[in-house]
């Protein structure tokens, strides 16, 4: 009797699990076997239903219908049945993470549920950002969007309007220093004690023009780079390594930060915009991307939005850069925005994702995959069993199928998207954006022509050209050193007379770039080759670098300056 009733209660638990009583008919039936009255034609009701699930497992794979997903205003895709799933749009106010090699439809999908979205777009409770990085896929929407009367502006990064040191809305200038500090430390890869450095850089900017004291005439990156030049008490390493990173940014994209305030990222986040970042270069991407993110985050955080309605929507495309490591804004921040209106999609073709953001993207979806590895650590993380893992390796190979982990949801399923032929006119797009133009910005016209004279520059004063000595009687010549033009020379004035593959190492430069200082060192006349024969009758003769005296002024007025 105890093993009659041990079986009974294994198979009714087991149709419980896998939703096969949920109509009239499996009601009676779930009755009937809580009271404790069950007979032979009971039984073999539910036996037959566990048996025909357990085929339809076996042909469809070892994952549960989502029975319960008939219901909301979210189409999500089709079952294995060709049955619409539907949730409520609020579901996707939490993070989701979607992994999958090329080709698996990634793409497809995030269109799928844009389009989806759409009406929610035109009834103004919703924008999206869309990040494209290397293609411009999401551009394809705006004919679509349009027609219901939703423009979808769409922005190249060189035509963005930043001020990186403009402090976000309810945020603390303060706080907001120290964790833009942070921010771009990890974007330029810079030492970490230059983080201190910048810090203190931009807060004593902000204290120079009043933020601190409630002003909005915010200092810029190019106001940055003149305060780190001038700081030549600090840590060298670090400051030449910013000024560096700085130099470069200005002189690629110096006219989009050339704004005392430019646009405004919490009116940003009222509008439906596709940031096409492919023209920019992947530091300079990172840069905006994590500025606008770091603004969307500290805002809402800032202002302690608890459970709010999702009201911003932000997908990014081949986000590697932002989930492979735990030290990105991303990971910084994603376990505090969950619930504050911010829907954040991240896609990437590996599971090589930080810990910090599988922990914390309770919705994900699994494509096909080049790696057996990425089956098993998504598969982990959305509580898989060996045997659902080892069916997704074999076959889990069809472009436009997933398999999902909703938070919301009790288990992972299976679901496919159509696929959109989007006609070739499509990507013939509307690229001007009049609801950006509206915005007001407060540009800084004194940067205009900065990159004429873009060098971090490091004043020497000396009495000779720096292509030949001149006369005592000239006049005296400013010359300017980067700051690896200054590791090199001092290192060839303190070691002369080295051949020219003894240097890179010992200052820890690439032997690339080492070549192009070398070569601005001695058109600049502070040092020149000499050919000298190492071993007496056999071999070529090598080059050995040699510092002029101008070197040694020049070194000599520097050791002055510190």
């Amino acid at each position: 009797m105890n093993k009659k009733l041990s079986e009974n209660m294994r198979d009714h638990l087991y149709a419980i699990d896998a939703g096969l009583l949920e109509d009239p008919l499996g009601q009676s039936l779930d009755l009937v076997y809580r009271c404790g009255v069950t007979d032979d034609f009971t039984r073999d009701l539910l036996k037959g239903r566990i048996h025909n699930h357990v085929l339809e497992m076996e042909k469809h794979g070892p994952f549960h219908r989502p029975r319960k997903l008939t219901q909301g205003d979210f189409y999500q895709g089709f079952d294995i049945k060709g049955q619409e799933i539907r949730f409520p749009v609020d579901w996707l106010n939490e993070p989701k993470l979607t992994i999958g090699t090329t080709g698996s439809g990634k793409t497809t999908l995030a269109r799928y549920e844009i389009l989806m979205l759409a009406p929610f777009f035109s009834l103004g409770k919703l924008s999206a950002w869309l990040f494209d990085f290397r293609k411009t896929e999401f551009g394809a929407l705006q004919p679509y969007l349009a027609r219901l009367e939703k423009h979808l502006n769409i922005i190249t990064g060189r035509k963005m309007k930043l001020n990186p040191l403009q402090v976000p809305c309810s945020v603390e200038p303060i706080s907001y220093a120290s964790n833009l500090s942070d921010a771009l430390v990890r974007v330029w890869e810079v030492p970490p004690v230059a983080s201190l450095l910048l810090s203190q850089s931009i807060i004593q900017l902000y204290r120079t023009f009043g933020v601190l004291d409630g002003g909005q005439h915010y200092p810029t990156m190019f106001d940055l780079h003149s305060v780190i030049r001038k700081n030549t008490g600090s840590n060298s390493q670090a400051r030449n390594a910013v000024l560096v990173r700085l130099e470069t940014l200005l002189i690629s994209v110096g006219n989009v930060l050339a704004y005392r305030k430019g646009w405004d990222v919490h009116e940003l986040s009222k509008l439906s915009i596709n940031f096409q970042f492919n023209d920019i270069t992947e530091k300079d991407q990172n840069l905006f991307l994590s500025v606008l993110l770091l603004h969307a985050f500290m805002s809402r955080v800032a202002q302690s939005r608890s459970n709010a309605k999702m009201n911003l929507l932000i997908y990014c495309d081949e986000a590697s850069r932002l989930v492979n490591s735990s030290d990105t804004s991303v990971s910084q921040f994603i376990g505090l925005i969950r619930g504050t209106g911010i829907g954040l999609n991240l896609s990437n073709q590996t599971a090589d994702i930080s810990r910090s953001i599988l922990s914390n993207t309770p919705n994900k979806i699994l494509g096909r995959c080049a790696s057996a590895t990425d089956y098993d650590v998504m598969g982990a993380s959305m509580g898989l069993t060996a045997e659902q893992k080892q069916w997704l390796k074999i076959h889990l190979k069809k472009p436009g199928m997933f398999l999902a982990s909703l938070g919301q949801a009790v288990h992972p399923f299976l679901f496919t998207v159509p696929n959109l032929n989007f006609k070739q006119s499509d990507f013939t797009v509307d690229r001007s954006f009049p609801e950006l133009d509206r915005l007001p910005i407060v540009p800084a016209p004194e940067f205009s022509n900065w990159t004429t004279f873009a060098q971090p520059e490091v004043v020497v004063e000396t009495t000779s050209s720096p292509l030949e000595r001149q006369s005592e009687g000239t006049d005296a010549t400013q010359l300017t050193l980067s700051p690896d033009e200054i590791r090199y020379l001092k290192e060839v004035v303190k070691t002369p007379k080295k051949p020219i593959s003894y240097y890179p190492p010992r200052i820890q430069m690439g032997t690339g770039h080492a070549l192009k200082i070398r070569k601005a060192l001695i058109s600049k006349g502070f040092i020149k080759l000499e050919k000298v024969q190492q071993s007496p009758g056999r071999g070529r003769p090598s080059n050995i670098v040699v510092p002029t005296s101008l070197a040694h002024d020049a070194v000599s007025a520097l050791q002055g300056e510190c």
